[in-house]
């Protein structure tokens, strides 16, 4: 009776985390696409189908774009492929597992199984912990990015450093130039920073987990 009434089929029953993970793929994908196609967004109007395509490709970060970033769309523009890019960095199942941990919901076997194979090692105590290290460790290593990226740009602007500081370490590969950093190959400091933060944040956090635990003497799980 309660595992019926946990997961019931009426209207009101609580989502599992695979619907979590799928309706927070889809939110943030329309929330991306209504809030390019505002006024103020870009500079003159974009057609649904291309912002449609441009959230997708931040959310799911796959650098495929079909308008040139920096000069088709505005700040506002800018700003929100950057959140969107960040979100999609940051894992639609990161977000999706702290709801659940947070809801104070128990994951089944086949729920656990799930998130076992996007890469999440285990649910357990030290989860909502270990997902508070994940968000502080990626906005620790992109400010240090930004920092770098403003010392190294002969620009020394501040956004166009945070937007390829997010967009590196999410492995994005979107820039707001027209040439990407094509204009910064002979750039040593922009390029070293860049490849760092791609490799940081390719390797994913559970490696980084893995290798503080074996860096203190403590035994690495499978994933290791």
């Amino acid at each position: 009776m309660r595992a019926r009434a946990a997961h019931g089929r009426g209207p009101l029953r609580v989502l599992t985390p695979t619907e979590l993970l799928l309706l927070g793929f889809g939110v943030a994908i329309l929330f991306g696409t209504v809030a390019l196609m505002l006024p103020g967004s870009t500079q003159g109007g974009i057609r649904f189908i291309d912002a449609l395509f441009t959230s997708t490709s931040a959310v799911c970060v796959t650098s495929l774009k079909v308008v040139d970033t920096g000069a088709f769309f505005t700040r506002q523009g800018q700003v929100i492929i950057l959140c969107l890019i960040q979100v999609g960095g940051l894992g639609i199942m990161s977000l999706s597992v702290t709801l659940v941990l947070v809801s104070g919901r128990r994951v089944s076997i086949r729920d656990r199984a799930l998130v076992q194979d996007a890469f999440i090692p285990r649910l357990s105590g030290e989860s909502l912990a270990l997902l508070k290290l994940v968000f502080a460790s990626t906005f620790l290593i992109e400010g240090v990015g930004v920092v770098l990226l403003w010392l190294f740009t002969p620009e020394h602007k501040w956004f166009p450093s945070l937007f390829h500081a997010v967009s590196a370490f999410c492995n994005a590969g979107v820039s707001l130039n027209p040439d990407n950093l094509v204009r910064y190959r002979y750039n040593a400091g922009v390029n070293l920073t860049v490849c760092a933060l791609i490799v940081a944040g390719g390797l994913g956090f559970f490696t980084h987990l893995e290798l503080r635990r074996l860096s203190a003497c403590r035994r690495g799980s499978c994933w290791s």
